[in-house]
Order: structure tokens, then sequence, then C-alpha cells
């Protein structure tokens, strides 16, 4: 399945201790913060071409637009490559860049932990959380680490194989990322809903998880 990822809208807040709060929401406001401008001007642009594969994993894609990844989103889940049970777990691998002290890049080894909690009236719920699996004691690349992990919870329509809803949620802290009394505080939320159309359905061939079969 290939399809063009494209943000039609955003809220968003920023807010730092000793300095007022900063927000902007695409559909109201004219003046865009200076801490928003690249968000601004990516909104209802093409932002990249993805193909997945059935089971959702990314297995081509050309950026239109250099993109932050704040981790707190994704655009499709990780599905089981068979059916399984409820309670089942399965995982997906990934790194991510950051920047050390030196200014050199370091690989960071994470990995993603999928399970399926419940499934009713055909949605199933899966749980999603990041596992850092690479040791990390710096305060500075835990800071940059936690903008990149996901928790939260997926509700997967088993009858058209697609996301119905997502809920993803952040909370974090790290002390010492810039000098022995600092800290930072990363709190978000992301949650998105199918929209409902009323054209035809296109075809669909997603594998979606079930506690029919066993592992």
């Amino acid at each position: 399945m290939t399809f063009v990822h494209v943000v039609e809208d955003a809220e968003l807040w920023q807010k730092v201790t000793g300095k007022d709060e900063v927000r902007y929401d695409s559909k109201r406001n004219e003046v865009v913060p200076e801490n928003y401008i690249k968000v601004a001007e990516a909104i209802g642009k093409p932002l990249a071409t993805i193909t997945v594969s059935p089971a959702g994993t990314i297995v081509r894609r050309d950026d239109a637009i250099s993109q932050f990844n704040p981790g707190i989103g994704m655009l499709l889940p990780q599905l089981p490559q068979r059916s399984v049970k409820i309670g089942a777990r399965w995982y997906s691998m990934e790194k991510v860049r950051v920047r050390l002290k030196s200014g050199r890049v370091q690989a960071i080894q994470i990995r993603k932990q999928y399970k399926l909690e419940q499934v009713k009236n055909g949605l199933a719920t899966i749980s999603v959380r990041t596992q850092v699996l690479t040791p990390v004691s710096d305060p500075k690349i835990q800071s940059q680490l936690m903008q990149r992990l996901q928790h939260g919870t997926i509700k997967f329509d088993l009858d058209e194989g697609r996301i119905y809803s997502s809920k993803m949620e952040l909370d974090e802290r790290v002390i010492g990322f810039r000098g022995a009394a600092s800290m930072i505080h990363y709190l978000s939320r992301m949650t998105e809903t199918q929209v409902i159309s009323t054209g035809p359905r296109p075809p669909c061939s997603s594998t979606a998880p079930s506690d029919a079969q066993d592992d």
C-alpha cells in the first residue's frame, strides 16, 4: 500500500518555566509564533510518500519536507505477522540518532512493544510502549530520547484493516541535562480519530490481529 502523508491542521502549545506560554492553532491564528513557523509552512503540503507492507512495516519513504519526529504519533503500528491471542506481545526494532556533547551523532537502539489488550465490537485495542535498549546515563542524551518515546493505545478496525483511533501520552522528566540544577519536563498528548467519509471505501488488505488463534 502506498499513501501520501499530509497534515491538514495543527493545534500546538509550549510552556517553558519563566517564559510566557506559546500557543498556535493553524485554523484560527494568522500570526505564527516563531517556534512553529516550520510547522505552519508544512501544513496542507505533502510531507512524504510512503509504501508499507500489509503488516505496517515501512518499506520505502520519500520525504518531500525534512521532518521532526516528536515521538508521540505514528503513521501506522507494526502488526503481528500472524493471528495472536489476547495478551500476546510483539515487537519492532528501531534506531534513533542523538547528538553528543562532542557534536558527533550516536545511534540508540529502541524497541516498541505492542500488546493485544482486547477485541470488542470489531475493534482490537493494542497498547504501545517504547523501551530503550542501549544503556544511556548521560542526561543530555536522555533529554533527546524522551521526545522519541511512544506510550499509549491504538484501536484497530479489524473489518476495515485500518486505525480507528489512537492516543499517545508522554510525561517524562530528566534532571541535570544542562547542569546539576537543571530539569526538563516533557509533557505531550496526541490523539487521532478516524474521519468518517461518505464516499466509497477503498479496498484494504492489511493484516489485523485476532484473538481467534494461537500464537
